[in-house]
């Protein structure tokens, strides 16, 4: 079903009981619930292993370079392909790789190079994970409920992050060191089982192209959409405030003393807030406007983030997490919005990819930055550079006024 076909209906049902939305919404709770356990348990398992802060940067640095290299190609082809085959082999070697990963660290190899290749096929499936749910959803969906599923989606991962921490930082307590792992498999196993039963329309094949004409064809329909192609750069940015943010305040309770089951429960409080301003946010956006509430968001992010570096207590640090998680995530849902609405739906596994790409252009080599500064003058500085980069970039944001103006 496309929204299309549909958009001229005068009475809709509700998103929630639209067939063609839960059969998307569903097996993405799983892939949710996978994702925040490994974001956990894996860096924290590499720490165990190497006692290296920039180690266990460098696995989360990694999540990234997909982005860097390959979106641009997974957009095309998602774009020229059935959206389902990738959504099914995206969650295929999600799959393989955290039963690997597992294997891995249960028979004490938790050190090998073989580690990085693994995280590095992982992202790769996340990241073409998603972006086939974003051309899935502009198939199946009415121009109307975008912004609504937008939030939805983005409250799972908001859900799990209230969830998947606290239940990675309680396994990471079992004897074995790779419990967190076994569990993030196994739920990895159990959406790609639902996703194989998915039945989405693949719609009318797309002509054949060469790749490369493919390519540029999705990089010409973002730069002929001027407002999303301004937050674009805003977002190279503020991508690389928010991973910094996280990784950071990891470290920052870690330095506190908490263990990682406390680390799990003070993540997941926060995560429990964010998923209150995912939900939030499309009931905000009518009253300050999309461009507005986004400056907004950064600016309450960066403040938080200087409540963070000051912070002495377990208690101080989680309400600057849950209050930057609450703005993160109303941001979030702002820029999913604007790129699911703006976009046509013939190029939007291209524009997809493009920007995928060009927001985490910054990230990975933020997160090493982020590493050696920690290293070098701790967490606390980081934190302050992190914070006043946010409230820079809130500034930048109200001075555009292709931005300023978006409603």
């Amino acid at each position: 079903m496309s929204g299309a076909a549909v958009g001229g209906e005068a009475r809709t049902p509700s998103l929630w009981r639209q067939p063609a939305f839960l059969r998307l919404f569903v097996p993405s709770v799983g892939v949710g619930l996978q994702q925040q356990m490994v974001v956990i348990a894996l860096p924290l398992l590499v720490y165990q292993v190497s006692a290296s802060h920039l180690q266990m940067n460098v696995v989360r640095a990694l999540n990234y370079v997909p982005y860097l290299f390959l979106a641009f190609v997974i957009g095309a082809l998602v774009d020229q392909s059935d959206k389902k085959r990738w959504l099914v082999g995206a969650a295929g070697l999600q799959s393989v790789s955290l039963v690997a990963l597992a294997v891995l660290f249960g028979i004490g190899g938790g050190g090998s190079p073989l580690v990085y290749a693994l995280v590095l096929a992982l992202s790769v499936a996340n990241y073409t994970y998603f972006n086939a749910r974003s051309s899935a959803i502009k198939i199946a969906l009415r121009p109307g409920d975008l912004g609504p599923a937008a939030a939805a989606f983005t409250s799972i991962g908001q859900a799990f992050q209230m969830l998947g921490p606290a239940l990675a930082g309680v396994l990471l307590l079992f004897p074995s060191s790779s419990t967190a792992l076994w569990a993030a498999a196994g739920v990895a196993l159990v959406s790609l089982a639902a996703l194989v039963s998915l039945d989405l329309d693949p719609g009318p094949a797309p002509a054949a192209e060469p790749l490369g004409a493919r390519i540029a064809e999705g990089w010409r329909a973002l730069r002929a959409n001027r407002p999303m192609w301004h937050f674009t750069l805003v977002i190279m940015v503020t991508n690389c405030i928010e991973t910094t943010i996280g990784i950071t305040i990891l470290q920052k309770a870690q330095a506190l003393g908490l263990s990682p089951a406390g680390i799990g429960l003070l993540f997941s409080a926060g995560g429990g807030v964010g998923m209150a301003g995912s939900l939030l946010a499309p009931r905000l956006r009518p009253v300050l406007g999309l461009g507005r509430l986004a400056a907004l968001s950064v600016a309450v992010t960066a403040l938080a983030t200087l409540a963070a570096s000051q912070a002495g207590s377990a208690f101080t640090l989680g309400v600057a997490l849950a209050t930057s998680s609450f703005s993160i995530m109303v941001y979030s849902v702002l820029v999913s919005t604007l790129r699911q609405e703006s976009t046509p739906v013939a190029v939007i596994g291209r524009v997809t990819g493009v920007t995928g790409s060009l927001y985490q252009l910054g990230a990975p080599a933020a997160v090493i930055g982020a590493g050696l500064l920690g290293e070098a003058s701790g967490v606390g500085a980081v934190l302050l550079c992190t914070a006043a980069a946010g409230l820079f970039m809130a500034a930048v944001i109200m001075a555009d006024p292709v931005l300023r103006r978006l409603r």
